[in-house]
């Protein structure tokens, strides 16, 4: 049974079993939902893991790809990273390609789908009998360029370099958000309503280019010089989570998330006892990026869930902690979001002064928020510590003002030193 049957029978079954939710208590509907997808999962052939045993910060910061016989540096560039400008940065980390070889290249610089930390594992056994058979069937490539693609990238991150070399039964593991759905458990959480938007005109996912031209025809035409509008043209999924603080200098917390609720500025508000609220449906963008980029798309708004923390952690007189009740509702927040949105992964949660950009100077550190964030209490990896994607192949700065210090990243530290190593 291959997974996309597996999960029409998953449907078929949870529809039944909520049908007796007037005869059974609802954890005990749940419970058997669970049970039910364990069976149809081992039916299908598909491994889920369970959660890492590793702490949050050991995800490894690279990943180790082998290389192909007819691989270039160019056809690497746009298959891992989706960018040709990434050509130069793969020499210098390899500057010769012998085919079954291996180089190790930074996770952050990889396509999102290709960086996910989580993995699921399929055999080759029918109906997979082939990694080109697991593209097919269970990846829904747009063509056939996007298929061979794929296969490739499987190839060379499980270190398949001569497929006529596999063996039956070998296991050839997929990373989770390069699959359409996802089989991880939703945690019970509960969301409260008490300050979710009524209006949400003008909140409509988009491509970033009709905003980008309104907003500056200078700049517009500085992005399609360096060859990054054609990105800004597709409307980009949802594949982020971007983290804030509120930074309110002591304001109570119900005049915060009003003002917050008004101008639209957040998916959700995690308040000072960790509840959690619904500002602005995931279905539609808030505003609580503005000028940003990252991996090469502009105006991240369109691809993010925004969550506000209620905290000031920049330094100054009301400086203070995320508590760890908000803490573990992020974490909770975050599961949930894995579970239903397979292309978010713990590698695509950022925090804002990640992605924030001053659009005049293609300058980091427009914000800083969270100033202090304790990545392992959220149940993540550090990512601000990852290699800055846009810095590396010159579409941002740095800020060396430094007045400036703690809105910049151990990440962009990191880029600059390899944009001056070339």
């Amino acid at each position: 049974m291959g997974k996309k049957t597996a999960t029409i029978f998953l449907m078929a079954f949870a529809v039944v079993l909520f049908s007796l939710a007037a005869f059974a208590e609802e954890g005990e509907i749940l419970a058997k939902i669970e049970e039910i997808k364990v069976q149809i999962r081992a039916e299908a052939g598909i491994e889920v893991p369970a959660p890492s045993a590793l702490p949050p910060r050991e995800i490894p910061p690279d990943i180790e790809i082998t290389v192909l016989p007819e691989d270039t540096h160019l056809r690497l560039a746009k298959e891992l990273t989706g960018s040709a400008g990434s050509e130069k940065i793969l020499k210098a980390f390899a500057p010769r390609l012998t085919p079954g070889s291996t180089i190790k290249i930074p996770r952050s610089l990889l396509l999102p789908p290709l960086a996910d930390p989580r993995a699921i594992s399929f055999k080759l056994n029918a109906p997979y009998r082939s990694v080109w058979r697991i593209v097919v069937e269970e990846m829904d490539p747009k063509n056939g360029d996007e298929a061979f693609a794929m296969t490739r990238n499987l190839q060379r991150l499980n270190g398949i370099w001569d497929p006529g070399k596999m063996v039956d039964r070998q296991v050839v593991l997929v990373p989770e958000a390069m699959l359409p759905v996802t089989f991880r458990p939703r945690p019970n959480i509960f969301v409260f309503q008490d300050y979710r938007a009524t209006e949400f005109k003008n909140l409509k996912r988009e491509a970033p280019a009709a905003e980008l031209s309104q907003k500056s025809s200078k700049f517009a035409a500085k992005v399609k010089k360096n060859g990054l509008w054609q990105q800004q043209t597709i409307r980009p999924e949802v594949d982020m989570v971007v983290v804030h603080t509120t930074e309110h200098e002591g304001a109570p917390f119900d005049n915060v998330a009003k003002y917050i609720k008004k101008e639209q500025l957040a998916n959700y508000i995690i308040g000072p006892g960790g509840d959690i609220f619904e500002v602005i449906p995931e279905r539609f963008r808030s505003f609580g990026c503005g000028q940003s980029l990252w991996n090469g798309v502009y105006n991240v708004d369109h691809r993010a869930i925004n969550v506000e923390i209620y905290a000031d952690t920049a330094p100054g007189p009301h400086k203070g902690e995320i508590s760890p009740e908000q803490y573990a509702a992020l974490k909770s927040l975050l599961e949930d979001i894995y579970a239903r949105r397979p292309e978010v992964h713990t590698g695509r949660v950022l925090t804002h002064k990640m992605v924030a950009l001053n659009y005049r100077y293609e300058m980091r550190s427009r914000k800083g928020d969270p100033y202090d964030f304790d990545w392992a209490l959220a149940g993540l990896p550090d990512n601000s510590a990852s290699v800055d994607q846009d810095m590396a192949l010159g579409r941002a700065v740095i800020c060396d003002n430094k007045a400036d210090a703690k809105k910049v990243t151990e990440g962009q530290v990191e880029a600059r030193r390899i944009v001056r190593s070339l």
